[in-house]
């Protein structure tokens, strides 16, 4: 039995889903968050850690509602800049990436 696969938004490339970052909306706060354990009820929207700045458009789509474009460009982007920023995280978990960005936004 094959893992699962999902869709990342901004290349559009199937991979893995461990290897992808997924996005949810968390009703309580009303915003898109990263979703670190993969297992929070409802629609997610996959993207790389790479491709994270060109995801922004496809988010609302994904997750069938509308979102609030700013809030997710600076998630997605902060997501981007952890990686950037610190030598040897692109081989990383993008879960573990994911927690890092969300800290420092």
């Amino acid at each position: 039995m094959s893992a699962p696969r999902r869709t990342c938004l901004g290349c559009r490339r199937t991979d893995d889903k461990a290897r992808l970052v997924r996005l949810v909306w968390n009703r309580a706060a009303c915003c898109v968050v990263v979703d670190n354990t993969q297992t929070a009820p409802g629609r997610g929207a996959y993207v790389h850690v790479d491709c994270a700045p060109r995801g922004v458009r496809g988010v609302a789509r994904a997750l069938r509602r509308q979102v609030d474009g700013t809030q997710v460009a600076a998630l997605l982007n902060g997501i981007y800049d952890v990686v950037r920023s610190t030598p040897g995280e692109s081989t990383a978990s993008p879960l573990r990436v994911a927690a890092s960005a969300s800290l420092r936004s």
